[in-house]
């Protein structure tokens, strides 16, 4: 691509950091400003990165993108920020009103459709997201029937997928008395562009930003020994002996449910101490087991 078919510019952000450690008479915790501005600038290299399909922060991007504090000002700790980019070919995301503004653009809508489907999941709705050419912005419509339907643009789940982690970075360290809030929002490049409406990372906003529970596709054989539980519920604890998963380490108890068709409650007695094979799945949320789920086994091999 040749260099005139290429974009340099700036964006410019401000970033509050609000809290009883962000007080200016007795001084800013410089732990956490520290911290709080590396985690933007990792939100701010991570959406980058996305934008292009992209992974590895290299060289060659820090020579393109950049983030420096501009102005420091009083109060709780408010600073402005500047991301200057240097000969790129902007993305073309469709989502995106202004390409030049695709970070901010990226991170704003991300927080929209996480927030949506956090709204629906906290009133206890299955989610169901429709990707439509064209949407404009994020469209949340209630069926009626215990579903709740979010209509994005295209891309929208796989960007803010890809971010996911950094804006989960971002809400850290809001526990609601150090860090009370984080607000950042992007400021107009001249004085006819207005302040855009600022986004606001509260404790609560730590919920929007878990990620889903993924359960492992095919089962995987265990010996372990159920070390404690409750047989009404088939849910308790199980210290695992044996394994064929890379999933789970051996000597560690994990929380484990039995699947409702094994009736474990006829078994419990069988199951309670005592060293047996099972079958299993594995529930994840991250990089973490929530819990394994117990889903057939065979009793023949249990004499």
């Amino acid at each position: 691509m040749s260099k005139k078919n290429k974009y340099s510019g700036n964006s410019s952000f401000t970033l509050r950091i609000a809290g009883e450690e962000m007080q200016k008479d007795q001084g800013y915790s410089l732990s956490l400003v520290l911290e709080t501005l590396g985690n933007f600038e990792q939100l701010v290299n991570e959406t980058y990165l996305a934008s292009y399909q992209r992974q590895r922060f290299t060289q060659s991007d820090a020579d393109k993108i950049n983030l420096r504090i501009t102005d420091v000002k009083e109060g709780s700790f408010l600073t402005e920020l500047c991301v200057e980019l240097k000969d790129i070919a902007l993305p073309a995301l469709p989502f995106v009103v202004d390409n030049k503004e695709f970070i901010w653009e990226t991170i704003k809508t991300s927080i929209e459709f996480f927030k949506a489907k956090s709204d629906a999941k906290k009133r206890g709705k299955d989610v169901v997201i429709t990707q439509n050419p064209g949407q404009k912005g994020i469209s949340v419509v209630n069926n009626g029937s215990g579903t709740v339907n979010i209509t994005t643009d295209q891309k929208v789940p796989e960007m803010a997928e890809a971010i996911r982690q950094p804006l989960q970075n971002m809400t850290k360290n809001v526990d609601g008395t150090g860090i009370e809030t984080v607000t950042f929002s992007k400021v107009g490049n001249n004085s006819v562009q207005a302040e855009a409406e600022p986004i606001v990372l509260k404790r609560e906003s730590k919920e929007m930003f878990v990620p889903d529970d993924l359960i492992s596709p095919n089962p995987f054989s265990i010996r372990g020994k159920i070390v404690s539980g409750n047989y009404t519920t088939s849910n308790g604890k199980i210290e695992i002996e044996e394994t064929d998963s890379s999933y789970l380490h051996v000597g560690k108890a994990y929380n484990v449910t039995i699947a409702d068709d094994l009736h474990a409650e006829d078994k419990w007695r069988d199951m309670f101490l005592q060293s047996r094979p099972y079958y299993c799945k594995a529930v994840i949320n991250g990089m973490k087991i929530k819990r394994l789920m117990i889903v057939d086994w065979d009793p023949e091999s249990w004499n």
